[in-house]
């Protein structure tokens, strides 16, 4: 017979904010809450946001090897440690807002590559140091302790 403290979870802490992970995860979403307000005049989101910088750096590094600035949707997921259902959502939506453009990669069907508009480009220069401001702001007042 299971008694009433056998169905209650147990917990090292006596409260939430005693745990240094959950007073990580609300300071990140405090951050997040942040950079989407600065974000919002180009109706971008933290996360897809940092999809579209992680493709401008991809993209910058590629075009200064090769001349050809296209990025691998598995360099993306690589580089952004972002699941690929994930990324592909947050592709999907920079896409509809013209940021990015998406092709089929020919060599392998299941793989697609991504390239910066100029639309993408003039956005992401715009909104970089927007992001670089607010994370210094924020994150100068940051001190998570054990």
């Amino acid at each position: 017979m299971m008694t009433e403290d056998d169905a209650r979870p147990t917990f090292s802490h006596r409260s939430p904010m005693e745990s240094p992970g959950f007073r990580f995860w609300q300071t990140f979403l405090q951050w997040q809450r942040q950079i989407d307000i600065a974000l919002a005049p180009y109706h971008l989101t933290q996360q897809s946001f940092s999809i579209l910088a992680v493709i401008g750096w991809l993209s910058k590094q590629n075009y200064q090897a090769t001349q050809d600035g296209t990025v691998r949707q598995k360099m993306i997921v690589e580089k952004s440690g972002v699941q690929k259902m994930q990324i592909s959502l947050l592709l999907r939506k920079l896409e509809q807002g013209q940021l990015i453009t998406v092709q089929p990669f020919l060599l392998d069907r299941r793989e697609r590559l991504i390239t910066l508009t100029p639309h993408g480009l003039r956005t992401l220069k715009e909104a970089v140091p927007l992001v670089e401001k607010e994370d210094k702001r924020f994150l100068a007042k940051v001190h998570i302790e054990d």
